[in-house]
């Protein structure tokens, strides 16, 4: 029986595991490829977590076994109406004016909450069956979550190494349902198979045995014989070491995707550390071996390095080193504490019920909750903070701080001074010392590392304040140093991320901030008001494109101006709209559609105390339009051949929205455009290589478009006291013949690959971000 209920329960987490990223890969072009999609889902999935740990803990304390296998193989069975899994109809259109995460959790309620819900009780009712029978391991079942956490964990790195490589997003819903049959063919044979070693027939008295006799390290368990305020007191800790870890890996998923790319491999690798950390502390060998240096020196020393430099730029390696390395510290610390109040094996349904309990009220805070609090991401270094408390006062006892209160009082005073000291150091060296960033911040705090590491930390209640404050004063505004400072004149959240308006300290420009990345910038001073910078400088590759574009002959032509020859332009992605400064007649560019998913840019930038590169094109007389919506949802929408030229630059910080870069994509942008239009897409990037991903797009294409690429190196020092820096940009044509003027163009060399580059062109039911990846550059 033994070894069926193991394949049962890795088969039940394989599945759990597989469906959470293939879901989230079905929505993600829906909804703009925002990172808050997968952080949606997770909320989602730790719900649905939790109603079928419920209905194990239900149905598990049934004095009618047979009744409940009944029961049990008949949602098993329901849930295969909702297969194979795919997508309906409506949920194609998603609302634009807000509520999207609501919008999402209602599409995967339809889409994967039934086949989610029936998987997800599988694991708490096989430890609960095996409990319940006579078999020589039923007073320890709990090997049993460390085999479905291992079957998690290989399912979810087996996803973005084997499965999206490999297997096209319709394959995976019929092979996901595949194995799912197999799956409820197993449950068939643990059931009848527990039947005959005895199922349900344990008498009390050795269930009183087992019971008698619990780890020692779960001494302070709950049992039956504990008094109601015990019982409580060791819920809340589950509830809080559960809940802690949940969101902090949200915080780190969240920081990763929105800086690289919203793809399964960043959504995976957060959450297969997690499922590590979970396998090792449930673990008794594994966890004997975990001392309490783990949560006194080694977390908070993470964490705070992590603090101290998590706003500098680094290769995508460190970052993910560094990332990964606080979730498992912190996630490890705070799931060791849970496994040590482990309760003895009755109790079992009801503690993971608890667990689940905390992980989605963790998940909830971040995807649900934070976004309608906080203006900025404020939840990540909330969670950091909260994990190093959590972990410090589990591992002191029961008692979270008890009543002295008096070292709770010295430990703010001496945390507040430590981080007053810090405010003070970092005055003195701006004032005295040209120093890098990163070298200014460790300086700064070199003190109160000191006092909190030396002083403090045989004190846990001291230290635990000294590091609260330390953390909180290392992720503030004020220290970030060498990203410049200045003023905020706006900032809002919505689900497509964070948009902070900054006006500089010399007042001279107002940025457009997403995340880490700036993607506007605007002198407010008459002279260069109108001058469009960064990326879009006129004398940068698509200074370049607007200056052909001027000379090609043929226009689609504007309406009410049709003989006027004026260019018409769409723009996906509209930033500060920066590229409306190109409609003026110099450039012949008359109207300009922008395709923008978020409403609130939008607004900032027709917002004239912000950004006026908008209402400045309109006193022009060009044709602005906005049109709120995923770019390449409503360019199908348009009306075919209308477009001189589409702009592509609807990067979400410094990631990529993948389904705007497929082929169907491509055949949308090409069916929009006028005889000898252009496209033109911006693939400046830290972390990816776009170049080759182009290159087979254009190649694949029938008959296959032309493509040129240029590089802007970094500008001289008067093109950057004009806004300018470098970027790279790829333009696309029917034919080579149409970008013959934007090669002739001075001072821009635009080059072609003489041979393909090797990569597969992205499809929408296949792409392969991974291999473009700059891991170390």
């Amino acid at each position: 029986m033994l070894p069926l209920l193991v394949i049962t329960v890795l088969l039940s987490a394989a599945l759990m595991f597989t469906l959470q990223p293939l879901v989230a890969r079905l929505l993600l072009p829906v909804l703009g490829g925002s990172p808050a999609v997968w952080n949606t889902c997770m909320v989602f999935f730790q719900a649905v977590l939790l109603a079928g740990y419920a209905y194990a803990h239900v149905i598990g304390g049934w004095k009618r076994p047979r009744l409940a296998a009944a029961v049990h193989m008949g949602v098993l069975a329901v849930a295969v109406v909702a297969l194979p899994v795919a997508l309906p109809a409506w949920a194609m259109d998603p609302p634009t004016g807000g509520g999207q995460s609501w919008w999402v959790l209602l599409a995967l309620l339809v889409v994967a909450g039934l086949p989610m819900f029936a998987v997800s009780a599988t694991a708490p009712l096989a430890q609960r069956l095996l409990a319940s029978t006579r078999h020589i391991a039923a007073g320890k079942p709990y090997f049993l979550y460390a085999a479905s956490n291992a079957g998690s964990l290989l399912a979810l790195l087996s996803y973005p190494v084997l499965i999206e490589p490999g297997v096209g997003l319709r394959e995976q819903g019929v092979l996901w349902t595949s194995i799912y049959i197999v799956f409820v063919g197993a449950v068939l044979g643990c059931l009848t198979l527990a039947h005959r070693v005895g199922f349900g027939e344990t008498s009390s008295a050795s269930n009183t045995r087992r019971e008698a006799k619990p780890a020692p390290e779960r001494a302070s368990a709950v049992t039956g014989g504990a008094g109601t305020g015990t019982a409580w007191r060791q819920r809340a800790w589950w509830l809080s070491l559960s809940a802690v870890p949940s969101s902090l890996l949200l915080g780190v998923t969240n920081y990763l995707s929105t800086d690289v790319a919203a793809i399964p491999l960043l959504w995976v690798l957060p959450l297969a550390v997690y499922l590590v950390t979970f396998i090792i502390a449930f673990s008794e060998r594994a966890r004997a071996g975990i001392g309490p240096s783990l949560t006194t020196l080694m977390l908070p020393v993470v964490a705070l390095s992590v603090a101290l430099t998590v706003r500098i730029g680094y290769a995508l390696g460190i970052v993910l080193a560094q990332q990964l390395l606080l979730l498992f510290v912190g996630a490890l610390a705070c799931h060791v504490e849970l496994a040590r109040r482990a309760p003895v094996p009755a109790r079992l349904t009801e503690f993971y019920l608890f667990v689940s309990l905390g992980g989605v009220l963790g998940g909830a805070f971040n995807a649900l909750l934070a976004p309608m609090v906080f203006d900025s991401v404020l939840e990540y270094p909330l969670a950091v903070v909260c994990t190093c408390l959590a972990a410090m006062l589990a591992a002191q006892g029961q008692r979270p701080i008890g009543p002295q209160w008096r070292h709770v009082v010295l430990g703010l005073l001496i945390g507040g001074a430590a981080a007053g000291a810090a405010v003070g150091i970092r005055a003195v060296l701006d004032a005295n010392l040209v120093l890098d960033g990163r070298a200014m911040r460790l300086l700064s705090f070199a003190p109160g590392l000191t006092v909190a590491l030396l002083w403090c930390r045989p004190k846990r209640v001291w230290f635990a304040m000294v590091l609260t404050a330390l953390l909180g004063l290392a992720w503030n505004e004020p220290l970030k140093g060498d990203e410049g400072g200045g003023r905020t004149l706006h900032t809002a959240r919505t689900f497509f991320g964070v948009h902070r308006v900054n006006q500089s300290p010399s007042g001279r420009f107002h940025t457009l901030s997403h995340g880490t990345t700036v993607h506007g910038l605007q002198f407010v001073t008459d002279d260069l008001r109108e001058l469009p910078t960064m990326y879009y400088h006129p004398t940068g590759p698509i200074g370049h494109v607007f200056a052909a574009l001027a000379l090609q002959p043929g226009a689609a032509g504007v309406e009410g101006q049709a003989g006027a020859g004026g260019r018409r332009v769409a723009v996906v992605g509209l930033g500060a709209g920066a590229l409306a400064a190109y409609c003026r007649e110099e450039y012949r560019v008359a109207a300009m559609d922008f395709y923008e998913i978020d409403p609130e840019v939008v607004r900032i930038a027709r917002d004239t105390r912000l950004f006026t590169y908008v209402s400045d094109a309109e006193k022009r007389g060009a044709a602005i339009r906005f049109v709120v919506g995923d770019g390449r949802l409503e360019l199908a929408r348009a009306m075919d051949k209308q477009y001189d030229l589409i702009v592509l630059d609807a990067f979400s910080s410094d990631a990529i929205p993948v389904h705007l870069l497929t082929h169907e994509a491509v055949a949308v942008y090409r069916s929009r455009l006028a005889p000898r239009g252009i496209i033109a897409v911006h693939i400046s990037n830290r972390h990816i290589d776009l170049v080759p991903v182009l290159d087979a797009l254009a190649r694949s294409e029938s008959p296959p478009m032309a493509v040129r690429f240029a590089t802007d190196p970094k500008p001289p020092d008067e093109l950057r006291l004009e806004g300018k820096v470098s970027s790279q940009w790829a333009v696309l044509a029917n034919d080579a013949a149409h970008l013959r003027l934007i090669e002739a163009t001075p001072g821009m060399f635009w080059g072609v690959p003489d041979r393909p580059l090797g990569a597969r062109p992205w499809t929408d039911d296949w792409a392969d971000v991974v291999s473009q990846l700059r891991v170390w550059k």
